[in-house]
């Protein structure tokens, strides 16, 4: 449009003008996306401190010589073993206390909780699925995350029904 040399000097300025106003428009929209990321991100992150804090002073108010009950050391709450934590419980407590919030700690955490609780692994594994994606930095990754959580799960009870009925 600006290279047409039928074009009138009003009308060149006219195309000029709308452009910038387009990309002024455009460039305050992606500016708000990320001002909108970055307050998701400090208030989930905020949220995860404020809980952190509540759990160590629980932790704190029970006391190292009390006992703690653990519902899923081996999928049963029956005898004496319901009343020792699994294994997996102190470097899970130490991974959260100190590593910061990331995909890579909700991995981690998520192997080592499925892996105390043998009874629920698959429920656990779902779950954990679900908080990784949602642990995404930006809108799109996280819709993506959301999308291909969504397409597995699909996928599965597609995979699982031909296998039932065939």
């Amino acid at each position: 449009e600006d290279a047409d040399p039928s074009v009138g000097l009003q009308e060149f300025f006219g195309f000029r003008h709308e452009r910038v106003i387009v990309e002024a428009v455009e460039e305050s929209y992606r500016d708000c996306l990320r001002c909108c990321e970055r307050h998701s991100f400090d208030r989930l992150q905020a949220d995860w401190e404020e809980a952190k804090g509540q759990f160590l002073q629980n932790l704190q108010r029970l006391g190292e010589n009390s006992a703690v009950l653990a519902l899923c050391s081996d999928g049963s709450t029956v005898g004496a073993q319901a009343a020792i934590p699994p294994l997996q419980d102190a470097p899970i407590i130490d991974a959260l206390l100190s590593e910061p919030m990331s995909p890579q700690l909700v991995q981690k955490i998520a192997h080592l909780s499925s892996a105390s609780c043998p009874a629920y692994q698959a429920e656990l594994r779902e779950c954990w699925n679900i908080l990784g994606q949602e642990l995404n930095m930006t809108l799109q990754s996280i819709t993506a995350g959301a999308i291909k959580y969504l397409q597995t799960r699909f996928f599965e009870e597609v995979k699982g029904f031909v296998y039932n009925h065939t």
